[in-house]
């Protein structure tokens, strides 16, 4: 989480973020803040999230929120990817981020 939240606040020019879950307090903080500084922030998250205040807080900071649609495929598939994709990082390189864990205080406190 320390090392997300660095990379996060890091950023000077984009963050894409795909997460099924996207709900922690300083995950959302973080992202809200970089937005806040500029930085374009555009995230994916299931549609299960769509009523969630964490999103609608995101929403209301001006970040670009897609919700995946299950009715897009046959079979109603979750949009279960966790990555995050910073365009200027270290040393000004880009760099992808990718887990297993939710972006939920249960499963960054319990992975």
């Amino acid at each position: 989480l320390e090392t997300l939240l660095a990379l996060i606040k890091a950023e000077q020019k984009s963050i894409q973020v795909a997460c099924y879950r996207l709900s922690h307090p300083e995950i959302i903080c973080a992202l809200i803040q970089a937005a806040q500084r500029r930085v374009r922030v555009t995230i994916v998250v299931d549609n299960l999230d769509t009523q969630d205040k964490e999103i609608k807080n995101l929403l209301a900071a001006g970040i670009g929120i897609y919700f995946w649609q299950r009715k897009w495929f046959g079979t109603k598939p979750k949009m279960h990817n966790k990555f995050f994709i910073f365009e200027q990082s270290i040393d000004d390189q880009k760099l992808l981020v990718t887990g297993s864990a939710n972006c939920t205080w249960l499963a960054q406190e319990t992975n």
